[in-house]
C-alpha cells in the first residue's frame, strides 16, 4: 500500500490521537474518517444524509447506556404525524426513507429521541406491523401511508418537455 503524507499542524492534537489510535494507529483512524467523509458526501449529492436516532428499550426508568440503541442510516425524512393511542393520549411518529429505499418509522419521544422503530421493505408493508405502536385507529395511519406514497410518486414523476 503506498504511504501518504498527512499536515496536522496542531501538534499536541496529533500526540494525543496517536496516544488514543491503539493498535491500529493512525493510519486505521484517517481510514475510518476518509470512508465515513466520502459516504457522506456520497449519499448528500443524492438527497441523503446521516441520521443517528436515539431509540429507549425501558419500561419507565431512567434510561441507560443498555437500554438505549443508536440507529444510524443515510435518509432522508419523509412525514411526521401524530395518532391517537390506545388507552389515551397520543403516539408521534416520523418516517424516513433509506439510501437502499427501505422505510424508517420512529415513535418518537421527549425523554429520548425514540422509543420504537420498524424498517420495512415498502410503505404498504407498514400495515402488516401488528404492533404498530399502540396506534387506536391503525386506519389513520393507513391513510397517511397513502397520501405520502401519492406524494412521492408526484416528487418522483417523470417530466417530458414538449416544445
Amino acid at each position: 500500500m503506498p504511504n501518504r503524507t498527512v499536515y496536522v499542524k496542531d501538534e499536541e492534537l496529533w500526540a494525543r490521537a496517536k496516544g488514543l489510535a491503539g493498535k491500529g494507529g493512525l493510519s486505521e483512524v484517517i481510514e475510518g474518517l476518509l470512508k465515513t467523509y466520502v459516504a457522506d458526501r456520497n449519499a448528500e449529492g443524492k438527497g441523503f444524509t446521516r441520521h443517528s436516532i436515539e431509540v429507549y428499550h425501558g419500561d419507565g426508568e431512567l434510561p441507560t447506556t443498555e437500554s438505549i440503541e443508536r440507529v444510524s442510516f443515510y435518509g432522508r425524512p419523509l412525514a411526521s404525524e401524530s395518532f391517537p393511542r390506545l388507552g389515551g393520549g397520543e403516539v408521534d411518529l416520523d418516517l424516513y426513507q433509506t439510501q437502499s429505499g427501505k422505510f424508517v418509522l420512529f415513535e418518537t419521544g421527549h425523554e429520548v429521541q425514540a422509543h420504537g422503530y420498524v424498517v420495512v421493505d415498502s410503505l404498504g408493508d407498514l400495515m402488516q406491523e401488528p404492533q404498530l405502536f399502540g396506534i387506536a385507529d391503525t386506519s389513520l395511519v393507513g391513510q397517511w401511508l397513502v397520501d405520502i406514497h401519492e406524494r412521492r410518486l408526484k416528487e418522483t414523476a417523470r417530466d417530458t418537455w414538449i416544445d
